[in-house]
């Protein structure tokens, strides 16, 4: 049996540990960052990834990478590196099933890999189409669907999430001449910036306003408006549109409650969308004069994970070419 020498101070306790550590610990600090000089800067910031040791050692250096193409291949490697591991954990889960990868299967698992949010989430959160992928190339319905942000444009969660603005109070997202009448557009803004102290404290509010035609109508005979309302070319949410009767009178009813105030002054109408889970809220403005304003104010939370309850209450299926093409290429 070997005897270990009996330390005496700090600089024998430091010779005696380092003679049970690896042999790349015990290489030269000026070794290590020559070897660093042969390898490319994707390589340069995988090995300070690869321990402790050598992010102490190389940090300094990896600062001084400043090349986006770099690094976006460094992150590349990384995911692709957790991506085999969630296929792996997935494979043993399924082990000893003769079927195989189907559905049944794969809905029975508790949680299932998302390649966009690098974690596993639970099984409501993806499509019967994702669930079916491979972790690959599966994202939930958060980073899969798209955001309808008016009648022209449609936006995925990363589009949204570069869209914010940095400095700016609000920032306008569709520059369609249709707009051009209205306050120039849908815009997103910080609902919360006045009190804010991090960035899970934002509240991303999408507000899109437009003026419309309204004909002279009074309390006993709201027919006009109603036909005023149904003519405006505007986006609501996925459970109601301008010219549905339930949205006349989710928007009427406040009204019907307040006849004194009906025609008095600029009247305003607030409502929301009855639906549960839909944070949307409308408001008219001005209806006793025939330029009005219907505001529609979609929540849309901090924005900082696509599986949010508030962003997936206005998340849908891309429908036009060009959005299933952008939610198709990888993010």
């Amino acid at each position: 049996m070997m005897r270990v020498p009996r330390c005496t101070g700090k600089s024998d306790l430091l010779i005696a540990n380092m003679a049970q550590l690896p042999h790349h610990y015990r290489m030269p600090t000026e070794l290590v960052l020559h070897i660093g000089t042969y390898l490319s800067p994707a390589d340069y910031l995988s090995l300070e990834a690869s321990c402790r040791h050598f992010r102490y050692m190389l940090q300094t250096e990896t600062t001084k990478i400043s090349d986006a193409f770099d690094r976006r291949k460094f992150f590349r490697r990384i995911k692709r590196d957790i991506c085999s591991q969630a296929a792996r954990a997935e494979i043993e889960a399924l082990e000893g099933y003769k079927e195989g990868r189907t559905t049944r299967l794969l809905l029975s698992l508790e949680n299932l890999f998302c390649s966009y949010c690098l974690s596993p989430h639970l099984v409501q959160f993806f499509s019967l189409n994702a669930v079916l992928e491979s972790p690959f190339n599966r994202d939930c319905r958060g980073a899969a669907g798209v955001l309808r942000v008016c009648q022209h444009r449609e936006m995925t969660f990363t589009e949204v999430r570069k869209a914010i603005p940095a400095k700016a109070r609000e920032k306008y997202l569709c520059s369609h001449r249709d707009h051009y009448r209205d306050s120039g557009g849908p815009c997103i803004f910080d609902g919360a910036r006045h009190l804010r102290k991090s960035r899970a404290a934002e509240r991303w509010v999408l507000i899109n306003p437009v003026y419309f035609h309204c004909q002279h109508w009074s309390y006993f005979n709201p027919e006009p408006l109603r036909l005023s309302i149904s003519k405006i070319k505007v986006y609501l949410c996925q459970h109601l549109t301008p010219s549905s009767q339930a949205f006349f009178d989710l928007m009427y009813a406040p009204i019907r409650k307040d006849e004194d105030c009906c025609v008095k002054n600029s009247l305003v109408s607030e409502s929301r969308c009855p639906h549960k889970d839909c944070n949307t809220r409308f408001t008219f403005r001005d209806l006793a004069t025939r330029r009005a304003e219907l505001e529609v104010s979609r929540a849309l939370g901090n924005l900082l994970e696509p599986t949010s309850k508030k962003w997936l209450s206005h998340v849908q299926v891309a429908t036009t070419t060009s959005s299933r093409a952008r939610v198709a290429r990888k993010q």
